[in-house]
């Protein structure tokens, strides 16, 4: 706006999906251009940032030390985050320290005291005395029982790398694998929000997306998953006859690409039963 001059009013629209109903629904209610200054401006600063550090100070270091050194607006003070830590942990000095305890029939009690919660004496001589006051006692009682419920939430969605890491442990999928099916899952069969981010929550609008029918949705995903098996096989096969053709006239077979075409009868044995 700024380079041709645009004085005029203008609005933007503002989405965090891609479904259908999420860019009507923006397009219903646009926004007003000026509204979103501060983001532009943050992001103007970026980008003179990464010129003014990343650019002329990399040159400067790499000149200077006659080295590929690089600097960066965000990666320098990362870096400098991670050796102070470095730091710190080769600084560290480890110390013996003692921890009493009871054995009490079917239990083993830990002793905690009230200055030391944790329950580590780091006093020899003290840990000695107090072994030896308990060792005086001959019997022992519970004076108190507290019990507590602890929830555990349930796992997030999966971003790209979760889904790629659990595909391949699962079904022996690359990751370019993976990635296909994924995409076709969300072009072709709208199963599936953006796949190229790293936000592992859905917004409030995917609330009322309408959900396909459970064979519908199993069997696009069966399809996709076959599809994608049976492409990364095939590509495979021909890289390795182009291969083998360079070298030698004889054609020898492809293991992988037998693997491949394994994996999708598997895959699609698993989703007709």
């Amino acid at each position: 706006m700024e380079l041709i001059r645009w004085k005029k009013p203008f609005k933007r629209l503002w989405i965090s999906s891609q479904t259908d109903k999420a860019i009507r629904d923006g397009f219903k209610a646009l926004k007003p251009g000026p509204a979103y200054d501060p983001l532009y401006r943050s992001a103007v600063c970026r980008a003179e940032a990464d010129w003014l550090i990343g650019l002329n100070t990399t040159r400067a270091l790499t000149c200077k030390h006659q080295a590929q050194l690089a600097a960066g607006r965000v990666q320098t003070p990362t870096l400098s985050i991670l050796m102070e830590r470095e730091q710190q942990i080769r600084g560290f000095q480890s110390k013996d320290y003692w921890t009493p305890r009871a054995g009490l029939g079917s239990f083993q009690a830990v002793w905690r005291g009230k200055q030391r919660p944790v329950g580590r004496i780091f006093d020899q001589a003290a840990a000695g005395a107090l072994l030896e006051r308990l060792g005086k006692v001959r019997s022992a009682k519970v004076a108190q029982l507290r019990t507590s419920e602890k929830s555990e939430p349930h796992p997030l969605a999966y971003d790209l790398t979760e889904l790629q890491r659990d595909a391949n442990k699962r079904y022996g999928f690359t990751a370019k694998q993976t990635s296909n099916v994924l995409q076709r899952l969300y072009e072709q069969h709208k199963l599936v929000t953006y796949p190229r981010t790293d936000s592992r929550y859905l917004t409030s609008d995917m609330v009322s997306t309408p959900r396909p029918a459970r064979g519908a949705e199993r069997a696009a995903v069966c399809s996709a998953c076959t599809s994608a098996a049976q492409d990364q096989a095939a590509r495979y096969k021909t890289d390795r006859r182009r291969q083998q053709g360079v070298r030698s006239p004889c054609n020898y077979p492809d293991r992988r690409a037998a693997a491949g075409l394994e994996r999708s009868r598997r895959m699609s044995a698993s989703c007709t039963t």
